[in-house]
């Protein structure tokens, strides 16, 4: 788990250190530690890294310090560089453990530090267990057993998937979901499986530190995904006069991002311009993103290729800001927006494109 959980602490935490009119102490006893040696809780990823400090005498300890919201820290001794996993929230804990063996020490008085405890039970085993197995596919060349390691990756990222979900359905109510989903957030990239379970907790945990980040990587990662509403943008057409998605709402209107030097996109254009004359009297269009960077080739494919249709582009090549919104990596690739501004379905190629335009529009 470690090696999972230590990519939570590249995230920005400062606010964390902010002081609340309540605080948390962690009474402790400890083993193993040098008298007078110092006892901290810290994240040492950022700049403001020590949230709380004491000095150990005759085996006890004292920590006192704030957080603004509950999120996971370090307990660490300066004998050595071990340290042990806490949630902190603004409560009264009692820590009790050896500083040479802390994965076996214990912390009581937190509900939600439980609920921590509890969940690392059930995946540091798996997470270790699917790291191992990474590292030896990446550094095995043998073709055979790379396919042997793969299948096991695949079965078990399915059982962390599983346990996953019969955790959030038990423990809706704890800050410790929405950790465990932000974990696991990248291992499938399931998004819409993951917003589903998001929405599963309650609003409370939604709005809780790492349930305010999971949602903006979920909101993130559903930018253009079927089912969802399209993102504005504005642009200037062939003349210069600025055009946005939303002036066509009501239509169904096919976003079509392409460049003139794209050979493809060039190949499908006479699918695209088949649809659009067979539908465009059916309240039906297509809106054209170029991501070109010269006008001049801009304007000659259009002519060219027979495209009557609106046409914008900022002519920032690659930096196209509506591609860079809709994270537009390859081209030809295109959306059908419909008329409440919902996206229908995307890559409509050919045969499919006309097809599915005309079970929509019959």
């Amino acid at each position: 788990m470690k090696k999972y959980l230590s990519i939570l602490f590249f995230l920005p935490l400062f606010s964390l250190a902010q002081k609340t009119a309540t605080g948390f102490t962690i009474n402790g006893t400890i083993t193993g530690a040098k008298e007078g040696s110092s006892v901290y809780v810290f994240n040492e990823e950022i700049g403001a890294d020590t949230i709380a400090k004491a000095k150990i005498k005759n085996g006890k300890f004292l920590l006192k310090g704030a957080v603004f919201e509950k999120a996971l820290y370090y307990i660490g001794f300066s004998t050595n560089n071990r340290r042990y996993y806490v949630y902190i929230d603004n409560v009264a804990m009692t820590f009790n453990g050896d500083a040479n063996a802390l994965e076996k020490a214990l912390l009581s008085g937190s509900t939600i530090h439980a609920d921590f405890r509890n969940m690392t039970k059930t995946f540091d085993p798996l997470l270790s267990r699917l790291n191992q197995l990474g590292t030896a596919y990446n550094t095995t060349a043998d073709a055979q057993k790379r396919d042997s390691l793969f299948t096991q990756i695949r079965a078990t990222v399915e059982t962390i998937d599983t346990n996953v979900s019969s955790f959030i359905a038990n423990n809706t109510n704890s800050d410790v979901s929405a950790l465990i989903l932000l974990i696991t957030s990248n291992l499938s990239q399931d998004y819409q499986t993951l917003g589903m379970r998001f929405n599963s907790l309650t609003p409370i945990v939604q709005e809780s530190f790492y349930g305010r980040m999971l949602r903006d990587i979920i909101e993130k990662a559903m930018i253009g995904t079927v089912g969802t509403t399209a993102l504005d943008f504005t642009q200037a057409d062939t003349s210069g006069v600025p055009v946005s998605l939303s002036s066509f709402k009501g239509k169904y209107v096919l976003v079509d991002f392409w460049a003139s030097w794209c050979g493809p996109c060039r190949r499908e254009n006479p699918n695209v311009v088949a649809a659009y004359n067979m539908f465009k009297e059916k309240n039906f269009t297509v809106l054209g993103v170029s991501l070109d960077k010269g006008k001049d080739a801009w304007l000659k494919a259009i002519h060219d290729d027979g495209l009557t249709w609106t046409h914008v582009s900022d002519l920032k090549f690659w930096n196209n800001e509506a591609a860079q919104l809709y994270k537009i990596s390859s081209i030809p690739q295109n959306m059908l927006v419909g008329p409440d501004g919902k996206i229908i379905a995307k890559n409509l190629r050919g045969e499919d494109l006309e097809q599915t335009l005309k079970e929509l529009l019959k």
